[in-house]
């Protein structure tokens, strides 16, 4: 099941199109274009893309949520909602790894925790809203939740440094 984790995140850094800041594939076929369909037992569907931006970096394709079909859903015993982001890519998104102070509270994601620090690039990525987007305007935090599929199990996956926005993701959709 790790290697299948992998390849999910994997994807999302192959099928980016750096020229476009995009996907190089619809939601419908984003596993086929991924090589991920020919021989791999394991369905699933890509229920949302997800988009990210903030004042330092500019909008683009980060991620998305897919949930197993029900036809996996039966293999496994329960559905699977993955939520892929994938790894830095543009430039930046480079100097933005490199904001890291000040840290900045993550009280808003874990209330009643004063105490978080986190990094300021990846905070900024994470809840920033894209007011300059075509995809879409709201937060990549936002845009995870909306994908309706919160209540089920959920596997994050993070390719290289979005491995800190699995992260927090995870822990934000986990108190909900």
């Amino acid at each position: 099941m790790i290697i299948h984790y992998g390849q999910r995140a994997g994807a999302a850094v192959d099928i980016f199109n750096s020229n476009t800041y995009g996907p190089n594939a619809s939601e419908e076929n984003f596993f086929t274009r991924a090589c991920l369909v020919k021989g791999n037992p394991f369905e699933y569907d890509v229920r949302r893309f997800i988009y990210a931006g903030s004042k330092h970096v500019k909008p683009a394709w980060i991620g998305y949520v897919a949930v197993a079909t029900n036809k996996e859903t039966r293999v496994l015993g329960r559905r699977d909602v993955l939520v892929a982001w994938r790894g830095t890519k543009t430039a930046s998104e480079w100097g933005n790894n490199f904001r890291v102070f000040p840290l900045v509270s993550g009280s808003d994601l874990f209330p009643g925790q004063s105490e978080v620090k986190m990094h300021k690039g990846f905070y900024s990525l994470y809840t920033g809203t894209i007011p300059v987007s075509t995809h879409d305007k709201i937060s990549a935090r936002k845009q995870a939740k909306k994908a309706g599929v919160i209540k089920d199990k959920m596997g994050q996956q993070g390719y290289n440094s979005d491995c800190n926005k699995s992260s927090i993701n995870e822990t934000f959709l986990l108190r909900l």
